[in-house]
C-alpha cells in the first residue's frame, strides 16, 4: 500500500467497518472519508489522523502515516517515531498560531492524552 488513503482503505476493512461507520467512530463526516478513499483521494489532515490514533489505539501510526512497520502496535510500545512526528507538528503549531498560551496548551493536553492512551 503505496499512499496513506489506501492504508485508511486498508484499515477500515480490516476493522470490518463501512465509510460511514469508520467516519462515525472517528468523529468525522462520511464525506470527508469518502474524500480520502474514494476518487478524489484528499490528504487526510492532522485532525483526522489524530482521531484515527485515538479511536485505534492499537494501530502503529508510523504505520498509517509512512508506510513502514507492522500494521498493529508492539504490545505496550508506541513507536517513538510517531512521537517526534507529533513533537514536530506541535512546533509547527505553535509556529502557525503565533504561540498563543491557550492554543498550544490545548495541543499539548491532546498529546499528553494520545501518549497515555498508547501506554
Amino acid at each position: 500500500m503505496k499512499t496513506i488513503n489506501s492504508r485508511i482503505a486498508h484499515l477500515i476493512a480490516i476493522e470490518g467497518l463501512n465509510n460511514n461507520s469508520f467516519a462515525k467512530r472517528i468523529g468525522v463526516s462520511s464525506t470527508t472519508i469518502s474524500y480520502l478513499v474514494g476518487e478524489r483521494q484528499s490528504r487526510p489532515g492532522f485532525d483526522v489522523i489524530e482521531k484515527i490514533a485515538v479511536a485505534f489505539p492499537d494501530i502503529n501510526m508510523d504505520w498509517l502515516i509512512r508506510g513502514t512497520g507492522p500494521e498493529r502496535k508492539q504490545a505496550g510500545k508506541a513507536p517513538d517515531t510517531f512521537w517526534s512526528l507529533m513533537q514536530n507538528e506541535r512546533s509547527r503549531y505553535g509556529t502557525l498560531m503565533g504561540l498563543h498560551g491557550s492554543l498550544s496548551g490545548d495541543f499539548d493536553v491532546v498529546l499528553g492524552e494520545l501518549k497515555t492512551a498508547s501506554n
